[in-house]
């Protein structure tokens, strides 16, 4: 009987545990001259990649407060799990401004191109996923070239339902001040 119970309890657990949903990895790389290019790698799908600039008078930029470039996947009426997003690995190399097949462009609107990265300014790419967490990272224009950078001790958080965005320091949860070009 304890034998049975034992291998009821294991059965159920194992049961259990199978429904669990590995969630699939999702890699960035810039590169580029003039512009980013974009190398995306992993086993998440890709819904969209959103572009943000720094507010007026800003150095930094901040989630969702200034648009420069937005695409996303069109939807081609299959599910299969990922909600219409690509798979990372399928959709590759990325150059800004150039919106690869199966996505469309929702920002500039009427497919105008985006504004050109200024020398200096910070930039936050920010990856839409499904099947994957959701990645962002900085973006700088140094020397006429992209490159992917850390900005020590800045942390950007959303405090309360309809805030925006704020910059603070880490270690002291001060307001962050953007440096000067």
């Amino acid at each position: 009987m304890v034998k049975n119970r034992f291998l009821l309890v294991a059965l159920v657990i194992l049961w259990s545990l199978s429904g669990c949903e590995r969630l699939g990895s999702v890699n960035i790389a810039v590169e580029g001259g003039n512009a980013p290019v974009f190398k995306l790698s992993g086993t998440g799908y890709l819904l969209g990649i959103y572009v943000y600039g720094p507010r007026p008078g800003e150095t930094i930029a901040v989630p969702d407060e200034v648009p420069l470039w937005v695409i996303h996947n069109k939807p081609d009426g299959t599910f299969q799990g990922t909600y219409g997003g690509r798979l990372m690995d399928s959709v590759g190399t990325v150059p800004y401004g150039q919106v690869p097949s199966r996505f469309e462009q929702r920002f500039p609107l009427g497919g105008a191109q985006p504004q050109r990265l200024v020398e200096g300014i910070v930039y936050i790419v920010h990856l839409e996923t499904t099947n994957a967490y959701e990645k962002s990272v900085f973006v700088q224009m140094k020397n006429g070239k992209a490159s992917q950078i850390q900005v020590p001790n800045l942390c950007i958080e959303k405090r309360g339902g309809d805030a925006k965005w704020e910059k603070l320091e880490c270690d002291t949860g001060k307001p962050f001040t953007d440096p000067r070009p």
